[in-house]
């Protein structure tokens, strides 16, 4: 071979080597899209609730599933075999105890969620850096679309966007069920709020989207969101210090608490809506939970002996007054014994029943697709709950023991692997997120069927996909 031959040879090879990464980069952009358009899908369409939803999430994530194995493979830690094989076997046993209960097709979409939540985990571990910040700031701008439309249904009092329970309306977004719905937003806020940590208190960007996924949040009125979201918010301030959560959380907070303040007046059922004085207050909430950080900063820098409870008092005192102007006095009266209260009788005649169930089928449940929770009511009828409000018991009473044990084991697997990406060391923010997230997840399944809505249980996923540092498509080295 000629001298000029090799030369020739040599280019061709470097030009292709130049063009692997870029094809890999175009590659992760498509995984991207596809994995925001599989999650959009599922959150505007009622969470993924029903079958049509489902089938368009599926083969968003078949298509994304297939863009990543096309391209070369990233090192895999065998740290992640243990929960892979558990969920493997979730999956498994859900269809076995179908087929052992002659109905070999009820345990498919319980296998299915599964495999779903594994795939995405693989494919936010397979993307880099960059591609994960884009998409969890897509997903998070749809969390906050999500929250502001249910709120907006609750201050235009629009069946749309929001219901109403127990002489209240309730904000319920796209996701047709206001617990769901405080779920969702509730897993998106500690990723927020990681970002925040990570970014500095006075970033305005991350400050605005906390606040406005608080608005919604506090619009569904769900005790279990706000359960979730404490117990989320204990694990961020365990792993990254209650003071920096503190700080990331006071302004967003402060300005939640003002644009709800104006929803009050038109909160009952038999009251009229408000939507001037709701719209009004939320912008000024925006703006404080915006921008406040800012403004502290700049205040703090010539006055550093201000001190931050002076503005919190002014604030307070301001939606003091205004709610005494709107006089919303008698809703909060009403919202006090419908909301403010842990007594729910519904809940607990649920797990009565289901317990029932329990006993009689402990091992292996009485098969996939359990909708007979039945018990009488007080007046002698039959009540009927299609779910046990309470995923444990669900699972238990569906798959037996031994569904609810390899449940528990993935759950224990995931936070095992979590815990050795150093959430609590400089830069491990995102698998603090994560552990925050599963917290938020297996909480609100305490109180709800919200493991039943893909969207939460994939969101989540996410949240644990993106965990651990992402790998450079040159050399596969770990970044930070």
């Amino acid at each position: 071979m000629s001298s000029g031959q090799q030369l020739s040879v040599e280019q061709v090879s470097v030009t292709a080597e130049q063009a692997r990464p870029d094809a890999r980069l175009r590659r992760g952009e498509t995984v991207t899209w596809l994995l925001l358009a599989a999650l959009a899908g599922a959150v505007l369409d009622q969470g993924g609730f029903y079958a049509g939803a489902q089938r368009v999430l599926g083969l968003a994530l078949a298509a994304a599933v297939a863009v990543a194995m096309w391209s070369a493979a990233r090192p895999v830690p065998r740290t992640w075999s243990v929960p892979a094989v558990t969920g493997f076997a979730c999956a498994g046993w859900a269809l076995l105890d179908g087929w052992l209960h002659g109905a070999p097709g009820s345990g498919v979409r319980p296998a299915l969620l599964v495999v779903a939540a594994g795939a995405v985990i693989a494919l936010c571990r397979w993307l880099d850096s960059d591609h994960r910040a884009r998409l969890s700031t897509a997903v998070a701008m749809l969390g906050c679309l999500t929250g502001l439309l249910g709120w907006y249904g609750v201050a235009s009092h629009s069946p749309a966007f929001a219901l109403t329970g127990q002489g209240l309306w309730r904000a319920m977004g796209t996701l047709g069920y206001p617990n769901a719905a405080a779920a969702f937003l509730a897993v998106l806020l500690v990723g927020t709020v990681t970002r925040q940590v990570r970014n500095g208190s006075a970033h305005w960007p991350t400050a605005l989207a906390g606040t406005a996924l608080l608005v919604g949040l506090g619009a569904t009125l769900s005790r279990g969101g706000l359960l979730a979201t404490a117990a989320g918010l204990a694990a961020l301030a365990a792993l990254l210090g209650p003071r920096r959560v503190l700080a990331a959380l006071w302004a967003p907070v402060l300005g939640a608490a003002l644009a709800l303040a104006g929803l009050l007046p038109g909160l009952a059922a038999t009251a009229a809506p408000h939507p001037g004085l709701a719209a009004g207050t939320l912008a000024a909430g925006l703006v404080t939970g915006g921008w406040a950080p800012l403004a502290w900063h700049w205040l703090r820098s010539r006055m550093a002996r201000l001190p931050l409870a002076f503005l919190g008092c002014l604030a307070v005192s301001l939606t003091g007054a205004l709610l005494a102007a709107t006089g919303a006095g008698s809703v909060l009266s009403s919202l006090r014994q419908a909301r403010l209260t842990l007594s729910s009788a519904d809940r607990v005649a649920a797990w009565q029943a289901v317990t029932d169930v329990i006993a009689r089928h402990p091992v292996i449940g009485a098969g996939p697709g359990l909708r007979t929770f039945s018990w009488s009511d007080p007046h002698g009828g039959v009540l009927v709950f299609a779910y046990a409000h309470n995923e444990y018991l669900q699972v238990l009473a569906e798959l037996g023991t031994i569904g609810l044990v390899l449940l528990l084991a993935c759950l224990a697997a995931l936070l095992r692997v979590l815990g050795r990406c150093r959430p609590r060391s400089a830069g491990g923010e995102a698998a603090a997120a994560a552990i925050a997230g599963l917290a938020v997840l297996c909480t609100s399944a305490l109180f709800d069927f919200t493991g039943h809505f893909p969207a939460i249980v994939l969101t989540a996923a996410a949240l644990v996909g993106c965990a651990e540092p992402a790998f450079r498509p040159r050399d596969s080295s770990p970044t930070s």
